[in-house]
């Protein structure tokens, strides 16, 4: 399957994810909020894993540079990603968060750009700029 095709069913799931995160979580702390997100989520990955995957073959592929990058990369985007989106769900609602999260292509950029000098395209630096111009209409409706 095209990777365009995968990446727009993301993008239906996220939605869908926003809106049924931000009625889960009215009346909830927003760091047990988060617990719960992250202990379900991992439930259903590793048994999904399980299910789909040989993981035998997964001891193989490990080292312990790729276990602390992926740890890294866990903590920021799970705990602390996690933990201000529902925060953000909580102040501003499940729209106008999933439209600022809209702005990560502009971030990624930067970072990618820092971290590994990657350098993108005329086009895709106009398709960001677009996605950014339009999170900015939308929060200021």
């Amino acid at each position: 399957m095209s990777g365009i095709i995968w990446a727009i069913l993301s993008a239906i799931s996220f939605g869908i994810f926003q809106t049924i995160n931000r009625k889960a979580g009215i009346h909830v702390n927003v760091y047990y909020h988060t617990f719960f997100l992250m202990t379900i989520s991992t439930f259903f990955m590793v048994l999904s894993t399980i299910i789909i995957e040989d993981i035998k073959h997964l001891v193989l592929l490990l080292t312990w540079q790729g276990i602390f990058y992926f740890a890294i990369a866990g903590m920021i985007h799970f705990v602390v990603g996690w933990t201000l989106l529902t925060v953000s769900q909580k102040q501003i609602g499940a729209s106008r968060t999933s439209a600022l999260v809209g702005t990560a292509p502009l971030f990624a950029t930067l970072i990618g750009y820092l971290m590994f000098n990657e350098i993108l395209s005329f086009i895709t630096l106009v398709g960001i700029i677009s996605i950014v111009v339009g999170v900015y209409l939308i929060t200021k409706i």
